[in-house]
């Protein structure tokens, strides 16, 4: 799959005022959103598996990717597109080890050694 990242849009319930995650991805998406990423540094596993199938029910048939942040549990329960981490978190060949399907992942990292690794 190729990832059109011109447009990331985070969806995270701290920064949701209130709203859904699944309405918010609605309207990012129909703004021009070509990624989703769930961000949850505070969640329950079980609320955030919840919440990531109800964004990608919304964004089923839309051709736009969901990744979850930094959760690879969630994200593979999910059936999420991908994940999302820092340079601190799981390695990347762990991740392709654990990965049950072409997976989309990013990396977030200071400087390009990081991610090399």
């Amino acid at each position: 799959m190729t990832v059109d990242v011109r447009l990331n849009a985070i969806v995270d319930p701290e920064r949701a005022n209130g709203r859904s995650l699944a309405d918010l991805t609605r309207m990012v998406v129909a703004g021009g959103a070509t990624l989703i990423q769930l961000r949850d540094k505070h969640g329950d596993t079980r609320q955030m598996i919840e919440t990531a199938r109800a964004i990608l029910a919304v964004l089923a048939g839309t051709g736009v990717p969901l990744v979850v942040n930094d959760r690879v549990d969630v994200a593979l329960v999910a059936a999420a597109d991908g994940v999302h981490v820092g340079q601190g978190d799981m390695p990347f060949a762990v991740l392709l080890e654990i990965a049950l399907q072409p997976w989309t992942v990013s990396i977030f990292t200071i400087s390009r050694a990081p991610a090399v690794k």
